[in-house]
């Protein structure tokens, strides 16, 4: 049963999720499996606790195993963890693209936020960076602190059109507002089905 992919009631096969994107996968009892990896059967599992993040992956076929521990929460400790894999398997390895919070966040450190607006305002397609919900929610809460809410309400404004169905990413931009003074933008948020 755990290297077995769990079928829900209407017949359909669970989605795990996809921390490495080498590595999609179902779930079994207790971890997840690849599906058509074609180096073997893999299984993988995440774990983590504030501030740090860890990634097992095994090749249960060919007898391989990969641990990767990190005491920091960045966001390619589970695509590294996969990268491994495919390096000892003579597989090509995907380039992770660059974060845009940290573009953003450097565009804004250098150059101040009406730079970092335009930036911001240029890249949010996510054609070229990668928007990751915990790091864009971040960027925006570290803005707050500086009083800068039209800065933080942009970023969060970002993380809502990416991740429409989190309701983080709404109740953070409900706060940049209510912090910015414009309450009646805050209650009509959360307001919101």
């Amino acid at each position: 049963m755990i290297y077995t992919t769990a079928i829900l009631p209407d017949g359909k096969t669970y989605e795990a999720g996809n921390a490495n994107a080498d590595y999609s996968s179902g779930y079994g009892l207790g971890c997840q499996l690849a599906k058509d990896s074609g180096i073997g059967k893999i299984i993988w599992h995440t774990g983590s606790n504030p501030g740090t993040l860890t990634f097992f992956i095994r090749n249960i076929t060919r007898d391989q195993c990969v641990i990767v521990l990190n005491n920091n929460w960045y966001r390619g400790t589970f695509h590294l963890g996969g990268s491994i894999m495919n390096i000892i398997n003579d597989r090509q390895v995907q380039l992770l693209p660059s974060s845009l919070a940290r573009k953003i966040g450097q565009e804004y450190t250098s150059h101040g936020p009406d730079t970092a607006l335009d930036l911001l305002a240029n890249l949010k397609d996510g054609k070229d960076y990668h928007i990751g919900l915990v790091e864009m929610n971040q960027l925006g809460y570290d803005l707050l602190p500086k009083k800068d809410t039209r800065t933080a309400i942009e970023v969060f404004k970002v993380n809502t059109i990416t991740y429409p169905t989190s309701g983080d990413v709404w109740d953070s931009l409900a706060e940049a507002y209510y912090n910015a003074g414009d309450k009646e933008n805050a209650i009509n948020i959360m307001k919101s089905p």
